[in-house]
Parts: structure tokens; sequence; C-alpha cells
């Protein structure tokens, strides 16, 4: 008997060894691989679309109601009807126009109405020069001009005080921004009016020269202008 059980063993062996040189052996190929590989995922699609439909439309329904109410709650929900979803936008749309505050116009910078901020001769004009103090070339990004030390300095138009500090070369340097891009500086100032973040009116006295010379600049959004074609009174 166990020498039999024994031959029914082997020849189960060799029938499964013989289906498997057969028909399953060839699929693992590299010619058969990627066939191979469809079919394992088209029959894991197939098993998990039959799962699916054996659940019912039960398990479909949980899943979209899970999904809505996940969207967080605000004024607009996307799960919530389309009426309601439009009358929730157009109410939101108002209130974000009501709570805007109206925007101010800023008044437009007219060069030709600049104020000229005192008489005085060109010294040293705009553009590169060479300083002998360090032996190198550094861009004037202004005027120099000799005056007379009593003369006021005034402002060249309306703008806020935006900076007070010494200047390099003695004095005071202070800057003034008129809007629109419009800056203007005046280096060598002393007994200086305006504190800084003051308000100060086109022709409003800002200082008096410090020595008998004037640092002026001029920019126009961040680049700078020559005063000597602003004001034709110079030089």
């Amino acid at each position: 008997m166990e020498r039999m059980a024994s031959s029914g063993r082997r020849w189960r062996r060799k029938k499964l060894a013989r289906f498997w040189r057969q028909h399953c052996r060839p699929w693992f190929n590299r010619r058969n691989l990627p066939y191979f590989v469809l079919l394992v995922l088209l029959a894991f699609l197939a098993t998990t679309e039959f799962l699916a439909h054996r659940r019912g439309p039960s398990a479909t329904i949980a899943r979209r109601e899970k999904k809505a109410s996940a969207i967080p709650s605000g004024p607009i929900n996307l799960a919530q009807d389309p009426t309601q979803v439009g009358a929730a936008w157009e109410a939101m749309v108002a209130d974000h126009l009501r709570e805007k505050p109206a925007a101010t116009a800023t008044p437009a910078v007219d060069p030709t109405r600049f104020v000229l901020p005192c008489r005085g001769r060109l010294w040293r004009g705009l553009g590169w020069r060479y300083d002998e103090a360090t032996r190198s070339w550094a861009y004037h990004r202004g005027v120099d001009l000799t005056v007379k030390a009593e003369e006021p300095v005034v402002a060249i138009a309306a703008g806020e005080v935006v900076e007070v500090k010494p200047y390099e070369e003695g004095g005071m340097l202070v800057t003034v921004d008129h809007g629109g891009g419009w800056r203007s500086g005046y280096g060598g100032l002393t007994r200086v009016s305006p504190a800084l973040g003051a308000r100060v009116a086109a022709g409003e006295v800002l200082g008096y020269p410090w020595g008998d010379f004037l640092h002026l600049e001029v920019e126009r959004g961040g680049s700078p202008v020559d005063p000597m074609n602003l004001f034709p009174g110079l030089g």
C-alpha cells in the first residue's frame, strides 16, 4: 500500500510539472512577460469591480457622502444645490465690495510745476567722477551747487519727509517723497525745520546751507534725474 501511495504521489508531481512546462512556463519568457502583466492587471480590475457590485450602491453613496462631509464649511459649499451655491457666491461678492474701502486717487506729480529749491551755480554735475580721497570712480547721483549760506532751501514739491540723517560731506540730508515715484534729496543742510514723517508743501523751507554748497538729488522710480534739466534757473 505504501508503494502504491508513493507511486501515486510521483505521478501527480510529474503531471503537475508537465502542466507547468506546457502551459505556465512560456508566459514567463521575456517575449510574453508584458502580456502576463497585462493579464494580472485585468484580473485585478475585474475582481475589484465584482466586489464593488456585490456590496451594492449603498457603499458608493456612503463614499460620496464622506467626501462631501470632508468639504470645509464656509460661505460656499460645493456639495449644496447649484442654486444655493450661486446665492452664496453672490452674497460673498456683495460683502467683499461693501467692505472694500474706496481707493483714493493719488494726484499726479507734474515736474513742470517743481519749485526752484534755491539760487546757486553749478559746481559738480550728475554722472561719474573721480574721487581723489578714495582714488576711485563713483557715480554722482545729483548736482552740487555753490550757494549763499543764508539762502533758504525749499522743497521742490509737496510731499512727506521720509529721511533726515547726517550728510557725508557735512550738515544733514533731508529726503522728501512726492509720490508717483518722485523723490528729492537735499544734502548739506543745517537748521532743518521739518521732522521725520512731516508733510511739507511746495516751496516750504527745509533748512539752510551748512556751508557754501548744496547737494541736490531728484529721482523718479529709483533712477536719478538731472536737476539741470528740471530747473533752467540753476547754473
